[in-house]
């Protein structure tokens, strides 16, 4: 995109920004997920796009926002052909870069906390897909890398994030976010285990795939045997000036039912209110540490080993 293309662009979508309040408006605790458009392989327009919304998340309360799938430069693995795998390298992010340095500025100006649903992150001779966690005052407090890839993110030289000890929830503004980063979503092990963890919500990024009905449902299932609410964040893709995919964006309550869709392109800021979304009572009282580490560890190595088929996995 021209300089001025980019410029109309982006106007263009701030100016019809809705910002769409769920239910309860008389709250603090506002939480902002950006349904907005994602420009494919175009890093530069998608970053300042990023500071135009914060500046409406400021002035409209929100104290947190999630931001759209893989939002530096789209779902690469799944709109780039197989012959063009290793520019994947080249798009990808370095936490350590330029690219965070103003996204962290943009949180601390804004007073407004970002959740990067997900991103792809270069680590050294590594790719990963990682969610991560900036609060308002430009502090990286939390990255978390996918454990569970598809056969086709693995075909593409994706890596796996490292199998820790124990999971940890992101902490932000008071309000603990949990990432599951879609095929984990199937693996009902990973869910359970944040539940334990006094997560009071998951988020899931979505991407353009013949199986996203599917890990809709699975979403709706976790939400509902783990009495916690999940957020599924979507985009529409834009490149030359026309849609490519789009993905939508629900709000599913600790019941499992869709309390709001968006599945339109036209950009918005959903926003809700903490405080009414989470169940405040479903609290698990006397999980230890230890008992932590030794769960966590009995499952995962049974979940990494068994392969993910998300047409033909039982488990719910």
């Amino acid at each position: 995109m021209r300089r001025r293309e980019i410029d109309d662009f982006i106007e263009k979508t701030i100016k019809q920004l809705d910002v769409t309040y769920i239910g309860d408006t008389s709250g603090e605790n506002y939480l902002g997920i950006a349904h907005i458009p994602i420009v494919f392989r175009s890093k530069k327009t998608n970053i300042r796009l990023i500071k135009k919304v914060l500046r409406v998340a400021k002035i409209n309360k929100i104290r947190t926002i999630i931001l759209p799938p893989y939002v530096f430069n789209g779902p690469l693995v799944e709109l780039l052909s197989i012959n063009e795998k290793h520019r994947i390298s080249r798009y990808a992010v370095s936490t350590n870069s330029r690219v965070y340095e103003q996204i962290k500025e943009y949180a601390f100006e804004n007073n407004v906390a970002i959740i990067l649903s997900s991103a792809y992150e270069k680590s050294g001779s590594h790719i990963y897909i990682s969610s991560i966690a900036i609060n308002n005052f430009g502090l990286l407090r939390g990255k978390y890398r996918k454990i569970i890839l598809s056969n086709k993110e693995q075909s593409y030289g994706i890596s796996p994030g490292k199998i820790d000890s124990k999971l940890e929830v992101f902490q932000i503004r008071g309000n603990a976010y949990a990432p599951i980063l879609y095929e984990e979503l199937i693996k009902p092990d990973i869910a359970r285990i944040y539940r334990f963890l006094n997560t009071q919500l998951y988020y899931t990024p979505l991407k353009p795939d013949k199986d996203l009905d599917i890990i809709i449902n699975y979403a709706k299932i976790r939400a509902k045997e783990n009495s916690t609410p999940i957020i599924l964040c979507g985009s529409p893709i834009y490149h030359e000036g026309r849609i490519i995919a789009t993905t939508p964006s629900l709000i599913i309550d600790y019941n499992g039912r869709v309390i709001y869709e968006k599945r339109t392109i036209e950009p918005e800021i959903l926003v809700l209110d903490l405080d009414t979304l989470v169940d405040s009572e479903r609290e698990i009282k006397g999980i230890t540490d230890k008992m932590l580490v030794r769960l966590w560890l009995s499952n995962i190595n049974r979940i990494i080993r068994r392969k993910t088929h998300v047409h033909k996995y039982e488990e719910v």
